[in-house]
């Protein structure tokens, strides 16, 4: 299942750990926005490792989109393409 997290936390070293531990499970769409395809058993990590990291006045939320959501998601700009829409070579 697919989620999108986004933060908002004024702490820069605060802030900096949760971004590591969200590249960790997904990738970056925007500096305070990640997409990461997670199993209940992943998000239940992630969750935890978050909550380890933030403090009362952070700001933090988590979008599940279902695959029906998920192929109506518009892009703009120069937002990356999702990990399955990259292009990979191959040298053997």
């Amino acid at each position: 299942m697919v989620h999108v997290i986004a933060y908002d936390i004024e702490d820069d070293k605060r802030r900096t750990k949760v971004a590591r531990v969200l590249k960790s499970y997904g990738y970056r769409v925007q500096r305070s926005v990640f997409e990461c395809s997670l199993t209940e058993a992943k998000l239940k990590r992630m969750i935890a490792e978050l909550s380890a990291l933030l403090k009362p006045e952070d700001e933090v939320s988590i979008y599940r989109l279902c695959e029906q959501c998920r192929t109506k998601v518009k892009r703009w700009g120069k937002t990356p393409p999702g990990p399955e829409k990259r292009d990979f070579l191959v040298i053997c």
